[in-house]
């Protein structure tokens, strides 16, 4: 069943040069993963966050999503969208008919979901970082729990799932890694540890390294057929700035980092205040910002030692309810723009959760002037106009 939001396929504004011809008069895209002259971020953006409804077969992906979304980031300055997305491939094994047939495969109408919205963000003229957030044998449940849905985790387990999972990023490679506003490929949102699963029974270490298996691997696949474009790698534990600290690179012998790897960071340090959570500490503000700039210190002391490995982080940022959550925000783009690490945040508040279970941003509320996230928005435009941001080609 075709998506009936995937009308802007064929528009003749979205069409790009096929795979196998590389595009023309386009920025180097590992260039855009370092700072600037002056040591400023070049991509400054947000990410728009789709699941899946009900089932792996369901064309639907929540929340419901219009072009004119990536035109409102664009006219706020934004020059980049991190689609925080599902993977193309089935999240649980099929059982075809034919048993010569793969259990896992892509599925069309994520395929065509996916490239309706590189067509929007391409019309809009923003960059984009594909990041899949479920996959052959992980579910969107395993990231954000919801009531009655099944955890799926086979994909740190099973080699069945991880053979898929490298193949789906094979096959997005080869789609892709000629358009001239895919920025970057990110191979999962937030692989953690979860504790009494069935077939999981390894420790934090262990987990770690079946996760830089699974992440090196898939990377070798993609290099296979697209040696150019970026590719970003979520840390262990939620990707959290605190798992940096312990993390060493994945490639020890490329040195100069000829694969083009991204170590991706998610900022949400401290995260009892950022998400008014009493169960992790003290929820409070705390003007000194203590924990917030304790955590870019270990971001900090990692690119000291690995100056090859660029960091990015493509989540952070706090529930705008926040008590003083536009100083707060103010100091965290700060410390994003003094180390020069693109950036792109995650935001809340923009939705209707009322609309059920495919609710529905709520941007026009954002980008409103009027609206009680002014000052909010407003530190987020002062930031994303700075400078003259690199734009992708029209």
């Amino acid at each position: 069943m075709a998506d009936p939001n995937c009308s802007s396929i064929n528009d003749p504004a979205c069409k790009f040069d096929p795979p196998d011809v590389p595009a023309t008069n386009v920025v180097d895209k590992w260039d855009l993963w370092h700072p600037d002259s002056e040591g400023r971020p070049r991509l400054r953006g947000a990410n728009i966050f789709q699941r899946t409804v009900a089932s792996d077969s369901s064309p639907q992906w929540c929340s419901k999503l219009h072009e004119k979304f990536f035109v409102q980031l664009r006219e706020a300055g934004a020059n980049y969208v991190n689609l925080s997305i599902p993977g193309t491939y089935n999240v649980n094994p099929s059982i075809p008919v034919d048993s010569t047939k793969p259990r896992y495969a892509e599925i069309k109408s994520f395929a065509d979901r996916l490239d309706t919205l590189i067509c929007w963000a391409k019309k809009a003229q923003l960059w984009v970082v594909i990041s899949f957030r479920s996959a052959p044998g992980r579910s969107e449940s395993d990231i954000v729990p919801e009531a009655g849905a099944e955890v799926v985790r086979q994909l740190f387990v099973s080699e069945e799932a991880q053979a898929a999972f490298a193949e789906m990023w094979e096959t997005i490679a080869l789609r892709y890694k000629n358009h001239p506003n895919v920025a970057g490929y990110d191979l999962l949102v937030e692989p953690h540890k979860r504790n009494e699963v069935q077939g999981e029974k390894f420790d934090f270490d262990q987990f770690r390294e079946r996760w830089r298996n699974i992440a090196t691997n898939t990377i070798e696949r993609i290099r296979s057929v697209d040696t150019k474009t970026p590719i970003l790698v979520n840390l262990d534990e939620y990707s959290g700035a605190e798992a940096i600290v312990n993390w060493q690179p994945l490639f020890a012998d490329d040195t100069k980092n000829v694969r083009r790897i991204v170590t991706a960071v998610h900022q949400y340090v401290p995260y009892a205040y950022t998400h008014n959570d009493a169960s992790s500490g003290d929820t409070s503000f705390d003007p000194s910002a203590k924990e917030l700039h304790e955590a870019f210190g270990w971001i900090s002391n990692w690119r000291l030692k690995n100056p090859n490995l660029p960091v990015a982080a493509n989540e952070y940022g706090l529930k705008p309810s926040r008590p003083e959550s536009f100083r707060f925000l103010k100091e965290e783009i700060k410390q994003l723009e003094t180390l020069g690490l693109n950036h792109a945040i995650w935001l809340w508040d923009l939705r209707d959760e009322d609309l059920g279970d495919c609710y529905d941003d709520q941007m026009d509320v954002f980008f409103d002037p009027k609206s009680k996230l002014s000052d909010f928005s407003r530190v987020l435009r002062d930031a994303w106009n700075h400078g003259n941001p690199i734009l992708p080609p029209k």
